[in-house]
């Protein structure tokens, strides 16, 4: 969206005591309080006490609006009347002015937020950062998804493709709104239209949820095709590093798990030391769900094995062959106590199978182990029960 430049004024009416109007205008401010006084039922007319132009004035309106309204002084939130006296607006307005600048951002700490799309835009960030509080219950605030959908999707109205494709998973879970494929993909579709490829890999990821596998590969085509278009083509392109590894391990897990076409594994085998880290990180998160562990299981052991003929690896010798061995063991056993022998997937209890000897021995070696908690070694003592009960031959 573009900036427009115009007026902040505040007004007051002699008929509306205690209230004062906040809002914006491109032409006279003295001019838009007589139109207002004109219209019919107000009783006294409208009086501009101050007024301060603004490079970007719709930003303005909506930062000044946000920061009123979050202390309580907003009656109505689709009235642009305030509780407040003069003095408080006029001040809040002043310092609104002093802080937003055309390159820099409205508050000193958005200094530090890096947005990924490039050069700070005074027009949005404010609003995201707040939302990212609220959405996240960041800082002191208590996660509130309503207050958060409203920021987001006034800093889409002021073109901040981030908090478009935030939206979209807003809509597409009914987080702060009612649960809406269609809004969804909507926003989805006007944040890659916009420049931002990720709403494709999210798209692909909407379409995997919903079972619609076709779908998902032709997004997963296009993402890539237009973040190889995009490298280089502009000063936001900086590809932030963890947008990309979390959409490659997503279009890995799509490949293993749906039976999307793995025409850009190539792009995974290079970055697999960046992506192994995320998988065991995901493996362990207390937040990530038995099903996504499983997943992250099955995407770590791609990596160790030959998939379509392609060998990823030089063939090992014997030596290799065995810490390989000794690291898969090592891999299904924390498996097996993490998830307490639930929800354990069809291939993970073949590699059980395969090496259940050497599991056990683990399992004893654990459960006799000086420093080991109790709670490590109960859990140990369950893994064992769970092989022996469970597996019988």
């Amino acid at each position: 969206m573009a900036s427009r430049a115009g007026y902040i004024y505040v007004l007051v009416n002699a008929a509306m005591p205690g209230l004062v109007k906040v809002g914006k205008t491109t032409r006279d401010p003295a001019g838009r309080a007589q139109e207002l006084s004109g219209a019919t039922g107000v009783a006294a007319p409208f009086i501009v006490i101050f007024d301060q132009i603004f490079a970007d004035c719709d930003a303005a309106e909506l930062t000044i609006h946000h920061s009123l309204e979050r202390g309580g002084l907003r009656p109505a939130p689709n009235r642009e009347f305030f509780r407040a006296s003069p003095s408080q607006v006029i001040k809040l307005i002043m310092a609104a002015h002093a802080a937003i600048g055309e390159a820099g951002p409205i508050i000193e700490e958005l200094d530090s937020i890096g947005i990924e799309y490039g050069k700070a835009s005074s027009s949005w960030q404010y609003l995201l950062r707040q939302a990212h509080r609220y959405h996240y219950g960041l800082d002191d605030n208590l996660e509130d998804h309503d207050e958060a959908y409203r920021l987001y999707h006034d800093a889409a109205r002021l073109g901040s493709v981030e908090a478009m494709g935030i939206l979209g998973w807003m809509n597409f879970n009914g987080e702060g709104v009612g649960q809406n494929d269609r809004a969804a993909f909507q926003w989805w579709k006007e944040g890659s239209a916009r420049g931002d490829y990720y709403c494709y890999a999210s798209m692909a990821k909407a379409f995997i949820f919903r079972g619609k596998v076709e779908n998902a590969a032709k997004c997963w085509i296009a993402f890539f095709r237009h973040r190889s278009a995009a490298v280089g083509s502009g000063p936001w392109q900086v590809h932030n590093h963890e947008r990309w590894v979390d959409a490659l391990v997503s279009y890995l897990m799509a490949v293993i798990d749906n039976g999307i076409p793995g025409t850009f594994l190539d792009e995974v085998r290079l970055h697999k030391n960046d992506i192994l880290p995320v998988l065991a990180e995901q493996r362990t998160s207390k937040r990530a769900s038995d099903l996504r562990k499983a997943a992250c299981w099955r995407a770590s052991w791609w990596f160790e094995s030959d998939h379509n003929g392609t060998v990823l690896a030089p063939p090992p010798d014997s030596k290799q062959q065995a810490q390989s061995k000794d690291r898969r063991v090592q891999a299904v056993v924390d498996h097996i106590i993490e998830s307490d022998g639930h929800n354990i997937a069809p291939d993970i209890l073949d590699d059980i199978r395969l090496h259940r000897d050497d599991i056990l021995l683990i399992l004893a070696e654990l459960r006799i182990k000086e420093g080991a908690s109790n709670v490590c070694k109960a859990a140990a003592w369950r893994a064992t029960w769970f092989i022996e009960d469970t597996l019988k031959d």
